[in-house]
């Protein structure tokens, strides 16, 4: 899928970073969000939300402090975002689903998500079953 993507003149190659498209390998059906500017339409909506959630959760026993918490993680999540990717893997006996999110370099939530990256298995030396 992503070769296909890659071979249109016009397609998401030009828009995603590569480790982006990377993620979409094997993926029979992927939405891709470009957050940056998906989220510049959303956070006057979500803005508009907060003060219900806000005054909703100050009801109960130390909800104030975290409501505080939530709209916190909620401005840095909306305001880090780059991207936002979910796939579908349609196997014969199995489905596989994948997400993804890019942070934007420099942000809190990319300092928060922080991680070594590799292409290899996260899983390798650990033991195996028989």
């Amino acid at each position: 899928m992503a070769k296909a993507i890659a071979a249109k003149p016009s397609g998401l190659d030009k828009v995603m970073k590569p480790d982006e498209l990377k993620m979409l390998e094997g993926l029979d059906i992927v939405l891709w969000i470009n957050a940056d500017q998906t989220m510049k339409v959303l956070k006057p909506m979500i803005d508009g939300f907060m003060p219900m959630l806000l005054m909703s959760m100050q009801t109960t026993p130390g909800g104030a402090k975290q409501a505080e918490a939530t709209k916190k993680q909620i401005d840095v999540f909306v305001d880090g975002t780059a991207s936002l990717s979910i796939g579908v893997a349609l196997g014969k006996e199995a489905l596989g689903l994948r997400m993804g999110m890019t942070s934007k370099a420099g942000s809190e939530l990319a300092a928060q998500t922080k991680m070594k990256t590799t292409s290899e298995s996260l899983l390798k030396g650990l033991p195996s079953d028989k």
